[in-house]
């Protein structure tokens, strides 16, 4: 393996993942669409100022409880853990998007490369890609640990090289389920829903996974009796907390264990890390080339289409409505991107909430002492929760960006762009729909409400969430990105999904502090009711304007 052409492959890689060379041409050499990175740079910061005090808040008193109990590593602990569950799930969409939908192969496989060097700049770029969870998971936590216990220059040093290694065991885990997967079910016609499928079910065992462990980490809660225990002996319950993920505990021991122990235990967690990858290399070489190659071959000698396709094809009469909506969805879970990015938000939170609703003991106790503060504003509150969890989901903002080359043949179709677009309208609201009913369910538990209250909140939700999917839909259709290679720029290097942001949190944002400024003067019943009024007045006002951008979208020439 020769370096300078691995180090030069890899940057290539990157910066056609990204675009990196497009948008310096665009911006700094044609000076075109300078509108862009300036929104780009508000919508993170609008972010950033809306999450970060609630993420400091959390970390802080996370921090102060454990080095209340002599359990500082443990707030270590969890967040590399977390790290790993999410990177975990994400890498698995993020895999099999990037090696097995992505067009660079056809390029790269007459040059001449080495398969090693290929599968190691691909899945550098997947491990780049994953680091974002690192930064916003790890990061923080790593750096509030470190300056609260005034660490020195060793600890930043191995922090800094545990952050940039930790999302390689993620990629891994992610690589040991599909290659395999793809191997045995690469001819099933239904294998990318499969795969979702299988991704969901992992996700929703991982996190039931962690509750359970963390219930029986702290079973009999933390009456006199086990607080003692746990007082006398820190270390046990942080290694029955690291039994969840054994390389947990290399990294608590390598950032406070000091001295030889913690280095020993640095070098164990690097040379681990090493030879994982290796392994990704070897899996990638024995796996993905021979399955890519059949794939390939297997679509080549398919040269004429069989009577049992024809007949499924063209033996079943369907109306039109029915053929376009199975076309969505059909597109919608075969490319992992899109299923991932649309699922995603509407799935994970919603689930989240059901678990910790789910967990009995002491501290569930405290929490529930504040409900009598809450449960007045139960509805409107959860209206707001429902709406920032279905909000965020990517479809609405690339209705028509995520059609790519098929645009053209959506174009073609003798259907008319007002049913197109209902069609492609109720595909997104189907699966937005999905957080009204678990956050409603949620709270339904948790703040024992009336039937009438889970009602409002899915009802009065689900009003406004089709307002604003009807604003996002408006964005796109004004300027679709068609032009993608890859279907992860169709959603996360679209320029229209970052306009979407500060939409939603400042919807979600400025009705929470009118909300919370004006409770002592409107009613909860008020409240809903202003909500109601928006959603339906937004979504009276928005439908026809959505619906004929959409058609003038349509019979523009691309």
């Amino acid at each position: 393996m020769k370096w300078k052409r691995l180090i030069s492959l890899i940057s290539t890689l990157i910066n056609s993942h990204y675009g990196i060379s497009y948008k310096k041409f665009i911006y700094f050499k044609k000076k075109e669409r300078l509108w862009e990175p300036i929104l780009i740079t508000f919508a993170i910061f609008s972010m950033i100022v809306g999450m970060v005090p609630l993420y400091s808040i959390i970390m802080k008193t996370s921090f102060e409880q454990m080095t209340a109990m002599g359990l500082q590593n443990l707030f270590l602990m969890q967040a590399f853990t977390a790290t790993t569950f999410i990177g975990f799930f994400f890498g698995l969409f993020i895999v099999v998007n990037y090696l097995f939908f992505s067009r660079e192969m056809k390029v790269l496989l007459p040059l001449p490369l080495k398969p090693s060097e290929v599968m190691t700049a691909k899945f550098s770029v997947i491990i780049l890609d994953q680091m974002l969870i690192s930064l916003v998971l790890l990061l923080p936590p790593l750096i509030y640990f470190g300056v609260k216990t005034s660490q020195g220059l060793l600890y930043w040093f191995f922090a800094a090289v545990i952050f940039l290694l930790s999302q390689i065991l993620p990629v891994m885990l992610a690589t040991v389920i599909i290659l395999p997967l793809y191997r045995v079910i690469k001819f099933d016609r239904y294998r990318d829903f499969f795969i979702f499928i299988l991704a969901s079910l992992l996700l929703v065992a991982s996190l039931f996974f962690v509750a359970i462990t963390n219930r029986m980490s702290f079973s009999g809660g933390f009456s006199p009796e086990a607080l003692a225990r746990i007082l006398s002996d820190p270390e046990s319950l942080i290694n029955k907390v690291g039994r969840i993920y054994p390389p947990a505990i290399l990294v608590v021991k390598s950032l406070t264990a000091g001295g030889f122990e913690g280095l020993i235990a640095f070098l164990g967690f690097v040379v681990l890390h090493v030879f994982v990858f290796l392994l990704l290399l070897y899996m990638g070489k024995k796996f993905y080339y021979s399955t890519y190659m059949e794939l390939q071959e297997t679509h080549a000698k398919r040269t004429k289409v069989g009577k049992d396709e024809l007949e499924r094809l063209f033996g079943k009469s369907r109306s039109r409505f029915t053929a376009l909506m199975a076309r969505e969805w059909k597109y919608f879970l075969r490319v992992p991107s899109f299923s991932f990015n649309g699922f995603i938000n509407v799935v994970i939170f919603p689930i989240l909430l059901l678990i910790f609703v789910s967990v009995d003991g002491e501290q569930m106790e405290e929490i529930k002492r504040f409900i009598p503060l809450i449960k007045p504003y139960a509805v409107p509150l959860g209206v707001l929760v429902a709406v920032l969890a279905g909000g965020i989901n990517s479809l609405s903002p690339t209705l028509l960006s995520r059609e790519g080359r098929l645009f053209i043949e959506l174009k073609a179709l003798p259907v008319s762009p007002t049913t197109i677009f209902v069609v492609k309208f109720t595909h997104i609201m189907t699966i937005t729909i999905i957080a009204p009913i678990f956050v409603s369910i949620a709270l339904h538990m948790f703040l024992e409400l009336s039937l009438i209250q889970s009602l409002s909140i899915f009802f009065i939700s689900t009003v406004n969430l089709l307002f604003l999917n009807l604003l996002q839909t408006m964005i796109d259709s004004k300027k679709p990105v068609l032009d993608w290679d890859n279907p992860s720029k169709a959603m996360k290097q679209n320029i229209n999904v970052a306009l979407t942001i500060p939409i939603i949190f400042g919807f979600v944002g400025g009705f929470g502090y009118l909300g919370f400024v004006l409770k002592g003067t409107l009613s909860p019943v008020v409240m809903s009711s202003v909500l109601l009024l928006v959603g339906v007045a937004g979504s009276a006002l928005c439908a026809p304007i959505a619906t004929r951008m959409f058609g003038s979208a349509l019979s523009r020439d691309v």
